[in-house]
């Protein structure tokens, strides 16, 4: 469902979605002894901290709000812009402005809670590997440290990650929304880029496109071109040529849920070795999506998708020393979970189970080292839900490079 409000049109999830939600939060806040949970307002990283108030509130705002959410009674949400949003547009009814700041709001909130509060969870106490600042503002814990100096705080960042990992049909229908979109903005990039084409004019078909279908503009992305590209954060001045390789990882959002992937596109042609590599990287993705079908940790599944790749280096050609591994990054409300890499794994993450309702981008990769040459390195990403039937791709476009081509 779509509402408006005087920020535009917003996505709206049924009520359905919204018990569930609270109701998971909920056993997770009893099981921790938690009264309250308030989610630290920080905009910070383009709203991506801002995952867990949209979560509980149902709004799709970026600015920086705190939802504050009793283990039982009624929900409050501190926000400027929340204040001007259709009240269709989020599930709380009691909205405040973050007057005379967002901590004073917050601690005004939870004093008039019905019941006294003896330990409260706050999300972004602790740094993480997503965010090594902690994502609660200083100013902001202070001001509620000091209004409320018997209540214990701690942190739920972790919980509240773990609880949103796992998505229900209503979530993964619109991601999978977001990954048609991104996947039309990839066959707008293909037409365009030509030899002498500029590369910020391919970035801006990129763009329109996923504005045109409905997608939010897009706050990050990476971006490499060249023989041998280097990711960057955005395009460079510069202009592709014959051979050039466009490496660029699309994100688009819609109701505030995000979906990456990347896409390598050759102009016209490419390294002979790096195109052979390239041929391998479907039957390497397809044995990795098979070992997350085949359940048990990630350390396990790391175990299958290496004997894959043992299993590519061993066949005739020009594979020696091939190597491989693969990342996993969460989609949806930010810095959604699960977060893995194969080469970096710390071992509580290798013990992680794959659960039903995971939704993430799978992004393998492959590569060489050359005689007297370059390492090259082959890569490619969709985004993958995994549901009662087993892992499923939500992208429909060909595993591997695309090779655009002059008219």
């Amino acid at each position: 469902m779509t509402v408006t409000s005087g920020l535009g049109p917003q996505h709206r999830f049924s009520d359905g979605e919204r018990d569930r939600r609270w109701a998971a939060v909920r056993a997770l806040m009893r099981d921790r002894a938690i009264e309250c949970v308030v989610t630290a307002p920080n905009a910070r990283d383009d709203g991506r901290l801002q995952g867990d108030c949209r979560y509980l509130s149902g709004t799709s705002g970026d600015d920086a709000a705190a939802c504050i959410f009793p283990v039982s009674g009624r929900v409050s949400l501190v926000g400027r812009e929340a204040t001007r949003q259709a009240p269709a547009a989020t599930w709380v009814a009691d909205v405040r402005p973050p007057e005379p700041s967002a901590g004073e709001a917050v601690a005004a909130a939870l004093a008039h809670l019905p019941s006294s509060l003896h330990r409260v969870g706050v999300t972004g106490l602790q740094e993480d590997r997503r965010d090594p600042g902690g994502a609660a503002p200083h100013g902001f814990m202070s001001t509620l440290q000091a209004a409320l100096p018997s209540i214990e705080w701690v942190d739920v960042t972790d919980g509240l990650r773990g609880v949103r990992a796992v998505k229900s049909e209503e979530e993964v229908r619109i991601v999978e929304t977001a990954v048609a979109i991104l996947e039309s903005a990839i066959e707008r990039a293909e037409t365009v880029a030509r030899p002498r084409a500029a590369e910020l004019d391919v970035w801006a078909a990129v763009v329109g496109e996923l504005l045109a279908r409905g997608s939010a503009p897009p706050t990050r992305s990476s971006w490499g071109t060249g023989l041998r590209p280097i990711e960057v954060a955005r395009p460079p001045h510069g202009v592709l040529q014959r051979g050039s390789i466009v490496l660029a990882e699309v994100e688009a959002a819609v109701g505030g849920y995000r979906a990456c992937a990347m896409q390598p596109i050759a102009v016209e042609d490419c390294d002979a070795a790096l195109r052979d590599l390239y041929a391998l990287l479907p039957e390497y993705w397809q044995a990795c999506l098979e070992a997350f079908g085949s359940g048990g940790t990630l350390g396990e599944i790391a175990a299958r998708c290496a004997e894959a790749v043992s299993r590519l280096a061993a066949r005739s050609g020009r594979y020696r020393g091939l190597r491989g591994g693969f990342v996993l990054d969460g989609c949806g409300l930010g810095h959604d979970d699960p977060f893995f890499s194969s080469a970096e794994a710390e071992a509580s993450q290798t013990a992680q189970r794959v659960e039903e309702g995971w939704v993430f981008t799978l992004r393998p990769s492959l590569r060489i080292e050359p005689n007297n040459r370059p390492p090259l390195t082959a890569t490619w990403s969709d985004v993958v839900a995994v549901g009662p039937q087993g892992p499923r791709r939500l992208g429909r476009r060909p595993v591997g490079i695309l090779v655009a081509r002059s008219a």
